[in-house]
């Protein structure tokens, strides 16, 4: 089921599927919207209610971004909980949505009963990283969206990101990447703001506010979000936190190792989030 829900003066396009526990997840970019999740996730529908929503700005859901700063995105979160009659709710936040699951965490630990945390980091300090890593691995052409190359267009957003999104991938030439890119609705403003309010963001004391079960997830190929700068941190600072490295996987282990990644993280949420 899908529709358009009202929270915090949007509307945001939700889509539900499945019975259960509910678990909400939280698609990254930003600039994309929450359809690359699917349909490698939809297997959780039958032990748990997937709540999958585009956040204020992409996608389907309202797009003015006026006013809206990165804590607008948290606050979106528990308006939608709230609205959807969940008491208390679970999290799969993924890249960007980790960001916000993190605060969404430390804010509002009354309304949260696991979080899974992948391929995320409480700061973005490593990017100098990720621009080498792409100059010594990737074309001049894809090198160019990391280093300022002006998109102005939702066409234009996607196209590079046809062009990109295989850097974001262990195995460069798996068709799923493709599929990925046809879903998406792109929406270019809505990747300028996120990167507006993300570049200064330190989450770390968010992180360490954590009190809630919490797994975090890397992709040991994961070029963008580097285990070694990013998720070996973020496990480590969240208290009491487990960590899962997926060892074939770039910044999709949902996708590259698919039925590992259902079993694993669904025996996780079992014992959790149950």
């Amino acid at each position: 089921m899908s529709e358009l829900i009202a929270v915090n003066g949007a509307e945001l396009f939700v889509r539900r599927m499945g019975s259960g526990p509910p678990l909400y997840l939280l698609h990254g970019g930003l600039g994309f919207d929450h359809q690359y999740f699917l349909p490698w996730l939809e297997p959780l529908a039958d032990e748990f209610e997937l709540v999958l929503y585009d956040h204020r700005g992409n996608g389907r859901s309202s797009t003015d971004l006026d006013g809206v700063t990165f804590d607008t995105w948290v606050d979106d979160l528990d308006a939608l909980r709230a609205a959807l009659g969940h008491d208390r709710i679970a999290v799969v936040g993924h890249s960007f949505g980790g960001f916000i699951a993190q605060r969404f965490g430390s804010r509002y630990p009354g309304s949260v009963t696991g979080l899974v945390l992948m391929g995320t980091a409480s700061t973005l300090g490593h990017f100098e990283h990720v621009i080498a890593w792409v100059g010594e691995h990737g074309t001049p052409e894809q090198l160019e969206p990391f280093t300022g190359g002006e998109i102005t267009s939702d066409e234009q957003f996607k196209e590079m990101w046809r062009l990109v999104l295989p850097l974001y991938f262990k195995n460069r030439d798996l068709p799923a990447i493709a599929e990925v890119i046809d879903a998406t609705v792109f929406r270019v403003a809505g990747a300028t703001k996120g990167g507006q309010e993300t570049g200064e963001l330190d989450l770390t004391a968010d992180a360490a506010a954590i009190s809630c079960p919490t797994l975090v997830i890397g992709g040991r190929h994961d070029f963008v979000m580097p285990p070694q700068h990013t998720t070996d941190a973020l496990a480590a600072t969240v208290p009491g936190a487990d960590y899962e490295v997926f060892e074939r996987s770039g910044h999709f282990p949902f996708v590259e190792e698919h039925p590992e990644f259902l079993d694993r993280v669904g025996a996780w949420l079992r014992t959790h989030v149950t």
